[in-house]
């Protein structure tokens, strides 16, 4: 059956005055009687279905006819972008505005509202604003639906050891991949009579799954979605091994996550939108599908390419498209010599070969990658943009973004050595600040945000070239602190170690978007002065602590990264003796914000010296303390926690309570008792740190 298409989306622009917003909060209210209406914003009618920008992924996989987006201070991007994801064809996109700020930025947003697609109605005179078309639904199915519905109920031979078979359902926005796979579902189930347990169905968030569902239980019947769902947390703690699991939104999930999940089945359906909006679209092609051929797997890739949530050539996703470059992708330069070139925002923002240019390199260099980046790179005034350039025809062949990041005035740096502020803009300093260098935390650094070379002209030398580029420029500027943070792997800690980059702070939680655990290196330039010394006892502190680090992520790192981060470390003694105020962060710790992992090195070390005196009076009195049963609850929490190093789940159950937070505050209490009763001449040696 031949499709007809939906009518298109309408963007219309309103002052985002209070007697306007008003206004459309009063519209909204009459479009909701037969459409699906949603505010986004934090000005949202009380009696009106809602959502706060910071919420608006929640909304993935829904469909509304008519949003009212407030866009009055600072423009949400990454919001934007889901929302329209969201609209049906014939809906309308509401956006409040107002004049906004003089950045290069503002001034792509002024010109993109004065475009002709944009209506700007009588703000005075709601009965005259656009009203939707209504949902109209296409007849039948799109030819890419019907082929790739064809594909799916073909699985062909088993292409992995086990008999494992892999689908990748790959499609921009509104492309009714979750309505076909919904479709293949219902027919799977009602075809196979497949028990319960037999298959699974999980996606980042419940409504991210909703719309699959939906459709698979009008297929079928005896589909029940609520015994079909299983968030992937509780899958993957679940003993239960699912002959099919389909997975929704699947570049939303980190990608160890991800990987576990199609270990646990033997056919596995993903699939994901592409097109970043989501923050990893780029990244799923990346480093998902080269992973899941590393790990045996053939993925057959299905793409959808024709839209059916709205009419192709709608206005709106070009529009938006354009505005935030999520099409750009980069173009193999041909061979030729380079030179270097620093570019400010305010330039880049006036070429709009060269920014799309960039930002195609980016986007397909790195795996996290949202609307919100091009925003914020040309806006932010301490951005500097360093271009490798071929001297031919000026094809990018590199990049490097730099964020130079203020240092901390004193009262602010212990704040953050607190845990009670975390100012934006500046996560160098903070993360000098938060290891106790506070010296060093008043320095201006600058951090290497981004860098990428086209994947054509890696292992070349270029990434070295654009870094001592950036090293020189750095010097010339007057800054001696560099640093950088990234999805750690044995490749890229080489490639920084080269460079004299070396650690300082390893994350024991993997990214949400690679799934890796984050290292942060820094290095100090010649021209630091005392800065140099400052910075090698951070880095010898940080492997003094390394066992302990490596303990907290050893479910995220493989043995070549272990070992790749044990030969970046300074050699015992090194650096000589690496000196801490452990009492200090205990304190802090316990009576202000410090986080757990933060004080855990002082309360391990405190706690050992304390447990090594007793031993030693026990030896010289020839008794017994029995320390173990002689321990308060609080005391043998405090073992678990930092010296035995136990799971969250044994720390709930030692501290009678439910959840990290529970366990954390009982930890608190308990290190404040053991404060107040430590005896001055059991206390743990005190010396002056680098606070």
């Amino acid at each position: 059956m031949v499709r007809s298409g939906p009518p298109h989306r309408r963007i219309i622009a309103l002052p985002g005055r209070p007697e306007v917003c008003e206004c459309a909060g009063e519209w909204l209210r009459q479009q909701a009687g037969g459409h699906g209406v949603l505010w986004v914003g934090r000005s949202a009618p009380p009696d009106l279905p809602s959502v706060r920008p910071a919420q608006a992924g929640d909304w993935l996989g829904r469909e509304r006819d008519v949003v009212v987006f407030e866009a009055q201070s600072g423009l949400p991007a990454d919001a934007l972008v889901i929302v329209s994801g969201i609209l049906r064809g014939g809906g309308v996109l509401v956006l409040l505005t107002d004049a906004g700020g003089a950045t290069p930025f503002g001034e792509r947003w002024r010109q993109a509202l004065a475009e002709a697609v944009v209506e700007h109605p009588d703000p005075g005179r709601p009965a005259n604003w656009p009203r939707p078309a209504g949902a109209v639904p296409g007849e039948g199915w799109t030819d890419d639906q019907q082929r790739v519905l064809e594909r799916l109920r073909d699985p062909g031979e088993p292409d992995a050891p086990g008999g494992r078979r892999c689908d990748v359902v790959i499609a921009p926005r509104g492309r009714g991949k979750s309505t076909v796979l919904g479709q293949w579902l219902g027919e799977h189930v009602r075809l196979s009579g497949a028990p319960d347990g037999e298959i699974a169905v999980t996606a980042p968030a419940p409504a991210a799954a909703e719309r699959l569902l939906a459709q698979a239980a009008e297929g079928s019947p005896v589909v029940d979605p609520a015994t079909l769902y299983c968030a992937p947390a509780v899958l993957l703690d679940s003993p239960a091994r699912p002959d099919l699991l389909i997975v929704d939104e699947a570049a939303a999930i980190p990608v160890e996550r991800l990987l576990e999940l199609t270990r646990r089945a033997r056919r596995v359906v993903l699939a994901t939108t592409t097109g970043g909006f989501e923050g990893s679209g780029q990244g799923f092609r990346l480093r998902v599908l080269p992973a899941l051929e590393r790990a045996g797997l053939s993925p057959r890739i299905l793409r959808l390419r024709e839209p059916v949530r709205w009419a192709a050539g709608d206005p709106l996703e070009d529009w938006i498209n354009r505005l935030f470059l999520l099409e750009a992708a980069s173009h193999e330069p041909s061979p030729q010599a380079v030179r270097l070139a620093w570019r400010s925002p305010a330039d880049l923002a006036g070429d709009a070969a060269r920014l799309q240019a960039l930002t195609g390199l980016l986007a397909d260099a790195h795996y996290r990658t949202r609307p919100s980046d091009l925003q914020r790179w040309l806006d932010d005034p301490d951005v500097h943009v360093l271009l490798l350039e071929g001297a031919r025809d000026g094809a990018l062949f590199g990049a490097v973004l730099v964020q130079a990041e203020p240092g901390l005035e004193p009262e602010l740096a212990d704040a953050v050595w607190a845990g009670e502020r975390r100012p934006p803009g500046r996560f160098l300093p903070c993360t000098l600040a938060a290891v106790g260098s506070f010296s060093l935390a008043q320095q201006t650094a600058w951090r290497i945000h981004r860098i990428a070379v086209h994947p054509a002209w890696q292992g070349r030398g270029l990434g070295t070239r654009l870094l001592r580029a950036v090293a020189e420029r750095a010097a010339r500027d007057g800054v001696g602190l560099l640093g950088a943070a990234f999805g750690v792997t044995p490749g890229m800690l080489h490639f920084w170690r080269r460079e004299g980059f070396a650690p300082v702070r390893l994350g024991v939680r993997p990214d949400p978007a690679s799934g890796q655990v984050t290292l942060i290196v820094m290095r100090a330039l010649p021209q630091a002065g005392e800065a140099g010394p400052a910075l090698a006892a951070v880095q010898g502190a940080f492997a003094r602590d390394w066992p302990l680090w490596r303990v907290l992520a050893a479910e995220q790192l493989d043995s070549a990264t272990t070992r790749a981060i044990e030969q970046s470390l300074p050699a015992p003694g090194e650096h000589g003796e690496v000196e801490a105020d452990d009492r200090a962060s205990i304190e802090a710790f316990a009576h202000r914000s410090r986080s757990f992992e933060w004080a855990l090195p002082a309360l391990r070390r405190a706690l050992a010296a304390e447990a090594a005196r007793d031993r030693e009076l026990d030896l010289n009195s020839g008794q017994d303390s029995g320390q173990d049963s002689g321990q308060d609850s609080g005391q043998a929490l405090l073992h678990a926690a930092c010296v035995q190093q136990q799971d969250w789940a044994a720390l709930q159950a030692l501290a009678g309570v439910s959840g990290r937070r529970g366990v954390i505050r009982r930890l608190r209490e308990a290190a404040a008792r053991w404060l107040a009763e430590t005896r001055p001449e059991i206390r743990p040696e005190i010396r002056p740190g680098t606070r």
